[in-house]
């Protein structure tokens, strides 16, 4: 049994246990603030950067762009 995680996960919940419902209130809109931040702009700029590369492999693929060529050995 890994020894060091198993203290570290008993640690951190003998911690959250003495927390109050202030913090865990505090918490709650933390995380709520940050899922709306993720939905609204992260995911978009994921999705976009992922199809600006399948697109840009497209125009490779069909020669619409030359591939880079590697430098000349020294």
């Amino acid at each position: 049994m890994p020894w060091l995680p198993a203290m570290s996960v008993a640690t951190n919940l003998f911690l959250m246990g003495s927390l109050g419902t202030a913090a865990y209130m505090r918490f709650g809109i933390c995380t709520a603030a940050m899922l709306v931040y993720y939905v609204l702009f992260g995911v978009h700029a994921t999705y976009d950067l992922a199809h600006s590369d399948d697109a840009a492999a497209d125009r490779l693929e069909h020669g619409k762009i030359a591939a880079p060529t590697p430098p000349p050995p020294a």
